[in-house]
């Protein structure tokens, strides 16, 4: 269970053992997809407790996942100005400016993650793929063969590690990214798709 902090100033306050576990059951009902449900709760804690870091910024990220992510940001700003050291709320972050169309504010937010946590594979996915949109495949290389160090088994971050050695013009680098992933995902089609589109820039496969 979260600790809350005492709250300061006059006036009555609710138990922190309540408020804890509203902020729990918010919690749970965020895992389980109910996101207005979440914010709702996220709000009764951050009525009593204004700075209270993970409800600020878990509220910014139910805003942005029902639509609104103007709104989140400034909730997740506030919160990594409690906990500047939280690699999660820059990853967060940099997702809500991402939705805004704001890609570079982004990418500096996901570079902020990494710089906290090196080893934090999903920042440097989200770093490569930003990259990637603002047309610079070969810093995005670097951040994505860094994610795909970290975390093998995730298709998106193989998808977009084979664009950027494409965008590069090196096809021949690609494919068997590629193909380790159809092989560990046979199923994925956008992997296929982009293997085809590999094989007709480069050749055909040996």
């Amino acid at each position: 269970m979260i600790k809350l902090k005492p709250p300061t100033g006059g006036g009555p306050q609710p138990p922190l053992d309540s408020l804890a576990a509203t902020f729990d059951e918010a919690v749970r009902l965020h895992r389980a997809g109910e996101i207005a449900k979440a914010l709702e709760m996220y709000r009764r804690v951050l009525s009593a407790y204004p700075r209270h870091a993970d409800a600020l910024q878990m509220a910014g990220v139910c805003a942005g996942q029902l639509g609104d992510p103007a709104s989140g940001v400034p909730l997740v700003r506030r919160a990594i100005a409690l906990r500047p050291n939280a690699p999660g709320y820059q990853l967060n972050l940099g997702n809500l400016l991402r939705m805004l169309g704001k890609i570079e504010d982004a990418a500096a937010a996901y570079r902020q993650a990494v710089n906290l946590d090196p080893l934090f594979a999903d920042a440097h996915h989200n770093l490569g793929s930003a990259l990637l949109l603002l047309r610079r495949p070969e810093e995005a290389l670097k951040s994505l063969l860094q994610s795909s160090r970290l975390k093998p088994d995730f298709p998106e971050t193989q998808r977009n590690l084979a664009t950027a050695l494409l965008e590069l013009g090196r096809p021949e680098e690609a494919k068997p990214v590629l193909r380790n992933l159809l092989k560990r995902h046979p199923g994925d089609a956008e992997g296929r798709k982009l293997l085809e589109r590999v094989e007709q820039a480069g050749g055909p496969a040996a």
